[in-house]
């Protein structure tokens, strides 16, 4: 709950494949900008809890086109490579994409590394790397770092436009011929794009921190109780989405267009109700009952769902199927968990997906930022306390 936003980008890439040059370095090939590179860089370590150091090459990205975007940085822990992250330029300016730790990922890093020497290496985020030479047939590397040979790499769809938007995410492959990206639907919100869920602005859903820092006077939130805030951002969200897409709802936004200052407006008066304490909303009762009475306030008749059947995984992925195909975000909230972005904090889901090795991946709203987390993880680590919980 104590986190910072670290990307505007989100959890989302572009319309538009990456390149990576045949061999790191150890310089940004003179444009200066490798200190500010770096520092910004750190600094999303840090602020995501993370102890790594950045390893001293790297390896600048480009799209098809030529366009540089940023770089990928192997990550180092006691001498040892210990993953990765991926830093784009946005809006002249570093941001972090991906954060990926630990043996896998590392493995991942001496696959590419070994592999320059064959041929460019495609990057397709957010699972899979291809390694394409002239005098070789293409290979996708997926995220459990399997090689599988790719049939046919003009089947590939590029965008060669110059102009990049990397608020956009849409997977990049238009053929059958390339099995190994497609994803399969479980259940999603109607609207769970970026640019159609909770659009403010280029945010995806709402961000806490705005409780500091778009108020002032009496309805300004201190910086201490906004990082805990993150239960009302999400709640937020709710209330935004269902205001826009359920009928009976609209009342619980009444602020007008949405705006990053109307949407701050709507969460302060939510914060009236779920007023977090100093450990912050700590469990989905809390929530519920608050944030039905914030409803009921504005007119709305509104309850929280729950289920009654055990906690399993397979319940729990049903659940949260029942909430986003009855078009309602789910909240989310963990206490403890290896995934760090998740760990004491809430977020709201609008799809639920598989990916091509069978793992069951959530997309979120997190920090304003489209986020895609592993299911499996954040459910098979288990929690001191952690649920799930819709509204209608």
């Amino acid at each position: 709950m104590k986190k910072r936003i670290l990307s505007s980008i989100a959890a989302t890439l572009m319309a538009s494949s990456v390149l990576f040059t045949t061999a790191f370095a150890a310089q940004d090939e003179g444009n200066g900008n490798d200190i500010e590179m770096r520092v910004a860089v750190s600094n999303s370590l840090q602020n995501a809890g993370n102890s790594d150091t950045l390893a001293e090459e790297y390896l600048p990205l480009y799209t098809k086109a030529g366009t540089k975007l940023g770089y990928l940085i192997p990550l180092e822990r006691e001498g040892m490579c210990n993953g990765y992250i991926i830093s784009m330029v946005k809006d002249n300016m570093y941001q972090t994409l991906t954060i990926a730790e630990g043996p896998v990922n590392a493995d991942t890093v001496a696959i590419l590394k070994d592999s320059m020497n064959n041929g460019n290496i495609i990057y397709d985020f957010p699972f899979n790397f291809y390694i394409y030479g002239d005098d070789n047939e293409p290979l996708v590397l997926t995220d459990n770092n399997r090689l599988l040979q790719v049939e046919d790499m003009e089947a590939v769809c590029y965008n060669d436009d110059h102009s990049v938007d990397l608020d956009q995410y849409m997977y990049l492959l238009c053929s059958d011929n390339i099995q190994p990206v497609a994803d399969i639907e479980i259940a999603s919100l109607t609207k769970w794009q970026q640019g159609s869920f909770v659009n403010v602005g280029s945010y995806y859903g709402g961000y806490q921190d705005w409780l500091h820092s778009q108020l002032s006077g009496a309805r300004q939130v201190s910086q201490f109780y906004a990082d805990r805030a993150c239960g009302v951002a999400a709640a937020n969200n709710v209330a935004i989405y269902l205001a826009q897409n359920m009928s009976g709802k609209s009342n619980l936004y009444n602020k007008g267009s949405l705006t990053i200052a109307n949407c701050t407006e709507n969460m302060r008066d939510i914060y009236d109700y779920i007023t977090p304490a100093v450990w912050g909303i700590p469990d989905i009762n809390t929530l519920k009952s608050k944030f039905e009475s914030f409803a009921s306030s504005r007119g709305v008749s509104l309850t929280g769902y729950k289920s009654s059947n055990g906690w399993n995984k397979t319940t729990v992925i049903q659940y949260i199927s029942g909430g986003l195909n009855a078009n309602s975000p789910v909240l989310l909230l963990t206490w403890n968990t290896p995934i760090s972005e998740l760990s004491q904090h809430w977020v709201t889901i609008t799809r639920l997906f598989k990916d091509t090795t069978g793992a069951n991946l959530m997309t979120t709203s997190n920090w304003g930022s489209m986020k895609t987390y592993n299911f499996d993880t954040w459910f098979d680590a288990g929690s001191i306390y952690q649920g799930v919980i819709y509204f209608k």
